[in-house]
């Protein structure tokens, strides 16, 4: 049974909005917001709202959509062939989002001797991948069947998965048959090896919105110093940890704005990172769907009394004098 809450990650997000009524084009942005559910599950969701709701439901003046400052960097002529949001189609944008994955997937299978497939297992540690986790193959299924003996060999030695990078990529021979590498395809999978994402290229002659063009203002019960942990993948391990630095509180009066940009979806969070034995500051744009409230006893020891001090000045229990006196032998 389809329930748009299962696509929201966060428990505190989920629980907040156990009443909320989401148009169909917001359901169709949480569905793709989610990070835990397979693609299969999001072209399930998707096909769901198309048959439910019509073209009239669809169309909404609740939506933001990405801004053509934001597009700029794909070139002006680009930017020209955009049509303005009052002369698109929502229900066709996910229509062709459906298209697009399930194109996607069957172009794993498709046979060309111009093609070539890279198998990824990787450790991760802090964006350093080990090199020696590359494969390359011929065809799909022997990619496929490299990951799967790949983590068959980390269970049966109780090797830690939870940082571990999978994914198959498939890479035209790059010539002037294929400037534009529309053969490049890259498949990304979950410790089950279930497809959880796939980049395909974009059609640069006749572009066209996707649902990640889109944004919402999504009720949330974050307050500015919150303590919250992000979830930032589809694994439990993916997370850190910050404090809520602002909130919007224009969206209370006004739950969605019309030009629209990626502050609709995300808020910002405050972090601290340990690097040589020094601490430093940080800040990070978070979507709301991957925050959770935490408690102090569950922030890193290390990362732990700098977040509880950084939450107590943002919500003027402190000031910043009394946080430095507090932290000043860690000050760089």
């Amino acid at each position: 049974m389809f329930n748009i809450l299962d696509f929201i990650d966060s428990k505190d997000v989920r629980e907040y909005n156990t009443k909320t009524e989401f148009l169909p084009i917001e359901q169709a942005v949480l569905i793709e917001l989610s990070k835990k559910a397979t693609l299969s599950q999001k072209i399930e969701g998707l096909k769901f709202i198309l048959n439910k709701y019509s073209e009239e439901e669809f169309q909404s003046k609740n939506v933001g959509i990405l801004s053509e400052c934001d597009l700029d960097f794909r070139g002006k002529d680009y930017v020209n062939t955009i049509k303005p949001k009052d002369k698109i189609s929502f229900k066709g944008i996910v229509a062709n989002q459906v298209r697009a994955y399930e194109s996607a997937l069957n172009k794993r299978y498709e046979k060309d001797d111009d093609v070539i497939y890279i198998a990824e297992y990787v450790e991760n540690h802090g964006g350093e991948k080990d090199i020696n986790g590359y494969e390359f193959f011929k065809d799909y299924d022997s990619a496929y069947e490299y990951i799967v003996k790949s983590k068959e060999e980390y269970v049966q030695n109780n090797w830690d998965i939870g940082n571990i990078d999978v994914s198959i990529k498939r890479k035209g021979f790059y010539d002037i048959k294929d400037e534009k590498r529309t053969k490049n395809y890259d498949y990304k999978f979950n410790s089950n090896l279930e497809i959880i994402d796939v980049y395909y290229p974009l059609n640069i002659e006749e572009p066209e919105y996707t649902i990640s063009y889109f944004f919402i203002s999504i009720p949330h019960p974050f307050e500015a110093g919150n303590l919250v942990k992000a979830i930032c993948g589809s694994e439990e391990s993916d997370v850190y940890y910050g404090v809520i630095r602002a909130v919007d509180v224009d969206k209370e009066v006004d739950r969605h704005r019309g030009c629209g940009d990626f502050t609709d979806i995300a808020t910002c969070v405050n972090t601290v990172y340990e690097y040589k034995g020094k601490m430093y500051y940080g800040h990070e744009h978070i979507e709301v769907t991957q925050l959770e409230n935490c408690s102090p006893d569950e922030l890193p020891e290390n990362e732990k009394e700098m977040l509880m001090l950084m939450s107590d000045v943002i919500k003027n229990e402190i000031d910043g004098e009394e946080l430095l006196c507090n932290y000043s032998e860690n000050i760089v």
